[in-house]
C-alpha cells in the first residue's frame, strides 16, 4: 500500500459516523482524495476538542474508495480507537502526517516507496520518483519522468533511463544499461555489454568489459575503450582516444584526431595517423604505415611492408625499404637512406648516406660508455664525387667545397666517364684548389676511356689536407654526350 498526502486538508463530518461504520460523509473535499484505491491510502485525522481548544479524542482512519464526498474506510488505524457511541456530524477531520505514512518514507524499514502520479513498484525494497517512473526488480531505485529498472539491485536516473539487468546504472535521457553490472551515463548512452561502461551522449558499448567516453563514442568487441567524441572500437582489446579516433582489428591502438588502427596490433599516433597493416606503427600528424612497418613523423609514409620511415615527410614506399631524416624519398627495394632530404637512387637495397663522415677534433667519451674509447676517435673514410664534367668544353669546370673547419685528406682520384653519345677525340682534365693554381693536384691528364662506366685512377700531387678542388677540361673532346666525374678518395678531418 502506497501512501497519499495532501497539503491542508480540513473538513467536517456531514452526517454521524456510528460504531464499526465502514462509510465516512465529509462536508466537502472528496475530490482532493479521489485516486484512494486499493494501492494507494489516504490517512485522515478524527478529533474533538473541549471548551479549552484541547483535543480529547482522536481516530485515524485509512481511505480506501471515494466517491463524491463519501469515503470508504479502514477505522481505528495505528493504535487509536472510535469513542463510545461514534462520532457526531460536524466532527473535524484532517489530513496529518502519522507515524505509519513516515514509515512509508524510511528505507530501513519500508518495502517500497512512490512519488509520482502512475510511479510503481513492482517488487521490495524500492524507489520510484517521478511521473511513471517503475522498479520490476527488488533492491532497485527509478528516478525520472518514465525511468524504469527491470534488474535486481539497479538504477536509473533520467527521463525514460531503463535498466534490463541485474546491478546495472543507467543516468540521462534515455540512456539504458542492459548488460550485468553496466553503467550507460548519458543522454542516449546504450550499454549491452556486461560488466562494461559508457560516458557521454548518444555513445554505446556492446562488447563485454568495454568503455566508452565521449559523445557517440563506441565499443562494439570486448575489453575494448574508445575515449573522445565518435571514437569507435571494433576489435578486442583496441583502444581509441581521441576525437573519431578509430579501431578496426584486435589489440590495436589509435590515438590522436581521426587517427585509425585498422590491422591486428597496429598503433596510429597523431592526427590523421593510420595504421593499416598488422603490426604497423605510425607516430606523426598524418603518419601512415603498413605491415610490419614503422613511421614516425608528420606525413611519414612506410606504407611498404616491413619499411621503416623516420622524420617529416619521410618517405619508405617499397617493401623492405627505410628512409631516416625529413623529406628523405626510399625509391627502391631494400634501399636505406639517411639525411635530410635523401634519395634519388634507383639501386634495390642501395645506402644512401646525405653526411660527411670525419675525424672529430675533440672526441667526448663519457665515464658510463660500454664502447672503447677508440670509438670515437673513428671514422669511416670517404668517397666524393664530383658534378658531372663536359669534356667537349675546354671552359667547363665544377668545384667542391668542404665545411668550414674540416680539411679532405686524398688517397686517390677515380675520373668516371659518367655520360657517352659519340664521344671521341683527346679531352684533357686538370684539378686544383681554384682556376689560380689549377694543377696543383692533378696536372693537365688525357681522358682516353669513351665508354659510360669507364674508369681511370689517377694519384694526387698532393699529401697535404686540401678544403677545397676544382676540376676543369682543359683539352676538348668530341661528341654529343661526352661527361666524366672526378671521384676523390680519401678521409675528412675537423681541425
Amino acid at each position: 500500500m502506497r501512501y497519499g498526502f495532501v497539503n491542508n486538508f480540513a473538513q467536517a463530518l456531514a452526517a454521524p459516523l456510528a460504531e464499526g461504520s465502514t462509510t465516512l460523509s465529509l462536508d466537502g473535499g472528496g475530490s482532493l482524495l479521489s485516486n484512494a484505491g486499493a494501492d494507494l491510502g489516504y490517512t485522515l485525522t478524527l478529533f474533538q476538542v473541549d471548551d479549552q481548544g484541547e483535543e480529547t479524542a482522536r481516530e485515524i482512519v485509512l481511505v480506501t474508495g471515494v466517491s463524491g464526498n463519501d469515503l470508504t474506510i479502514v477505522g481505528e488505524q495505528e493504535g487509536t480507537v472510535r469513542p463510545s457511541g461514534g462520532w457526531l456530524a460536524g466532527t473535524k477531520v484532517e489530513a496529518r502526517l502519522t507515524a505509519l505514512g513516515l514509515i512509508s518514507l524510511d528505507f530501513r524499514n519500508a518495502s517500497s516507496i512512490v512519488l509520482g502520479e502512475g510511479a510503481q513498484n513492482d517488487a521490495t525494497n524500492c524507489l520510484a520518483g517521478g511521473r511513471y517512473a517503475y522498479n520490476g526488480k527488488s533492491g532497485s531505485v527509478a528516478w525520472g519522468d518514465g525511468a524504469s529498472t527491470w534488474g535486481q539491485y539497479s538504477a536509473s536516473f533520467g527521463r525514460n533511463a531503463a535498466t534490463n539487468a541485474d546491478s546495472a546504472l543507467a543516468g540521462g535521457s534515455g540512456a539504458l544499461a542492459s548488460g550485468l553490472a553496466s553503467v550507460a551515463w548519458g543522454s542516449g548512452c546504450q550499454v549491452s555489454g556486461d560488466y562494461s561502461a559508457c560516458f557521454g551522449g548518444q555513445g554505446s558499448v556492446s562488447g563485454a568489459r568495454g568503455t566508452a567516453g565521449g559523445y557517440t563514442a563506441s565499443v562494439s568487441a570486448q575489453w575494448g575503450a574508445a575515449y573522445g567524441y565518435g571514437s569507435s572500437v571494433s576489435g578486442e582489446h583496441g583502444l581509441a582516444m581521441g576525437h573519431n579516433a578509430a579501431v578496426y582489428q584486435s589489440e590495436g591502438i589509435a590515438a590522436g584526431n581521426g587517427a585509425s588502427s585498422n590491422a591486428g596490433q597496429a598503433i596510429a599516433q597523431g592526427a590523421g595517423a593510420s595504421a593499416f597493416g598488422a603490426r604497423g606503427v605510425a607516430t606523426g600528424a598524418g603518419a601512415q604505415a603498413a605491415e610490419d612497418s614503422s613511421a614516425y613523423g608528420g606525413g611519414a609514409d612506410a606504407s611498404g611492408g616491413k619499411s621503416c620511415a623516420m622524420g617529416a615527410n619521410s618517405t619508405a614506399q617499397p617493401p623492405q625499404s627505410s628512409a631516416f631524416g625529413a623529406d628523405t624519398i626510399s625509391a627502391n627495394v631494400g634501399q636505406t637512406l639517411l639525411g635530410y632530404g635523401a634519395g634519388g637512387s634507383a639501386v634495390p637495397g642501395g645506402l644512401i648516406v646525405h653526411g660527411l663522415a670525419h675525424l672529430v677534433s675533440t672526441p667526448t667519451h663519457p665515464a658510463d660508455a660500454a664502447a672503447p674509447a677508440i670509438t670515437r676517435q673513428s671514422a669511416a673514410q670517404v668517397v666524393i664525387a664530383t658534378e658531372p664534367l663536359n669534356l667537349t668544353d675546354d671552359t667547363a669546370a665544377v668545384e667542391l667545397a668542404l665545411p668550414s673547419g674540416a680539411l679532405l685528406f686524398i688517397d686517390g682520384f677515380d675520373v668516371v666517364v659518367v655520360g657517352s653519345d659519340g664521344a671521341g677525340g683527346s679531352p684533357e682534365i686538370s684539378i686544383g684548389p681554384n682556376d689560380v693554381t689549377p694543377a696543383e693536384y692533378l696536372a693537365s691528364t688525357p681522358v682516353s676511356l669513351t665508354a659510360v662506366g669507364g674508369r681511370e685512377s689517377h694519384a694526387p700531387l698532393v699529401a697535404n689536407g686540401i678544403a677545397s678542388l676544382r676540376v676543369a677540361t682543359t683539352v676538348a673532346g668530341t661528341g654529343t654526350t661526352y661527361q666524366a666525374k672526378v671521384v676523390v678518395r680519401g678521409y675528412v678531418m675537423e681541425l
